[in-house]
């Protein structure tokens, strides 16, 4: 007798998770009594949550007085360009209800086609996916994800690499720079001078040194504020490759009074300080 299992093929149906709210929460706590016995130390997650059911979870949250969980966890379904800002900060608000104060997006991704699942606001090139992708991850970070996952590796439309050929997509580069810059970051917190709803700028801590992320709806020239006065340079690089083969604009600015004048645009770009001895 084959297994169900194996049967599987790509055009099967996607099944999810049929049981009422308390079913679910009885799975989970047995599944957890038998997954902490073994691994005391293991991090149990949620089923990812996805869409806009929010009722279904918070139910199952509001069934038990400490929640079960050490970390929430949500998918991502691409249907706005900016890519899931406002659903990070949804969840967190569900999730951190119930002391459950740690956020992983297990399931995240940005299409580079026209595409039914990416609604009205969708990312028609490539270029708009590795641009949507920072904006995504920053804004996801700063609304409190600890973690972010990238699902499709290599898939024709939302995925990092293009099957046909092989090919390495901007996206590809994009994030592979963007953990570079900021994958050990300690903290993020948004610049309130430019919250003005066309300009964005986000500060992270790595390595005890700051690196910002910025862009504008619109290109615009912006005075940007640095950390210090002893600021004398900055290092600004743009977060998607200027080519096919993965290479990056740079570009040095000298920094008077701890500011300086930048062009901004739709595409985020790295800030990173330059003080002299």
């Amino acid at each position: 007798m084959g297994s169900t299992i194996s049967s599987l093929t790509p055009d099967s149906p996607m099944i999810f998770y049929k049981g009422t709210e308390t079913d679910y929460m009885e799975l989970v706590k047995v599944t957890t009594t038998a997954i902490k016995k073994v691994y005391p130390q293991a991090q149990i997650l949620n089923g990812g949550a996805t869409g806009g059911n929010t009722s279904y979870w918070q139910d199952v949250l509001d069934l038990t007085g400490a929640s079960p969980f050490d970390v929430g966890n949500w998918h991502y379904l691409p249907q706005h360009d900016d890519v899931g800002d406002l659903a990070t900060s949804l969840w967190h608000d569900i999730f951190s209800h119930k002391n459950v104060n740690r956020l992983w997006n297990t399931e995240y991704m940005v299409f580079s086609t026209n595409h039914p699942d990416t609604g009205a606001n969708n990312s028609p090139d490539e270029h708009s996916q590795a641009k949507n992708i920072v904006k995504g991850y920053v804004k996801a970070f700063a609304d409190g994800a600890e973690k972010i996952f990238y699902v499709y590796y290599k898939m024709s439309d939302a995925g990092l690499i293009d099957p046909q050929g092989d090919r390495k997509k901007k996206a590809y580069y994009t994030l592979k720079k963007l953990i570079k810059k900021i994958d050990s970051f300690t903290s993020v917190t948004t610049a309130p001078a430019f919250q003005d709803n066309s300009t964005y700028a986000y500060k992270f801590e790595v390595a005890g040194k700051p690196v910002y992320v910025v862009w504008a709806n619109t290109g615009k020239t912006i005075t940007f504020p640095l950390s210090s006065t002893s600021v004398t340079g900055a290092l600004v690089t743009q977060s998607t490759p200027a080519d096919e083969s993965g290479n990056f604009t740079v570009s040095y600015y000298s920094v008077t009074n701890g500011s300086f004048d930048l062009y901004v645009s739709d595409v985020p770009c790295y800030i990173e300080e330059i003080s002299g001895n």
